[in-house]
C-alpha cells in the first residue's frame, strides 16, 4: 500500500487485479481502478506531489496513473 504525500488517500492492491483508492477522511473508497490483467503486486505514490500512481502486476507490465483522473497515463511493458 501508499499513502498519497497529503495523506489524505491510501491506495491498495489486490489479487482481484485491481487498485483501489480509499479516502481516509470519509473512510472510503474513493475510486477503483480495474489495472491489470493479472494479480497486482505493488503499488506507489509519485512522492512530491503525488501527481501519479504507479502499479506493478504480474501481466508484466508497470502502469503509471494520473491520481485526479485515474486514467492510465503510460505502460511499460517487460517487467518482471
Amino acid at each position: 500500500c501508499s499513502f498519497s504525500p497529503n495523506g489524505f488517500h491510501l491506495a491498495t492492491v489486490s489479487d482481484d487485479n485491481t487498485c483501489k483508492i480509499w479516502d481516509l477522511r470519509q473512510k472510503d473508497t474513493l475510486y477503483t481502478i480495474a489495472a491489470h490483467a493479472n494479480l497486482v503486486s505493488g503499488v506507489k505514490y509519485e512522492p512530491s506531489a503525488g501527481g501519479f500512481i504507479a502499479t506493478c502486476s504480474y501481466d508484466n507490465t508497470v502502469k503509471l496513473w494520473d491520481s485526479r483522473t485515474f486514467k492510465s497515463v503510460k505502460v511499460l511493458h517487460g517487467h518482471q
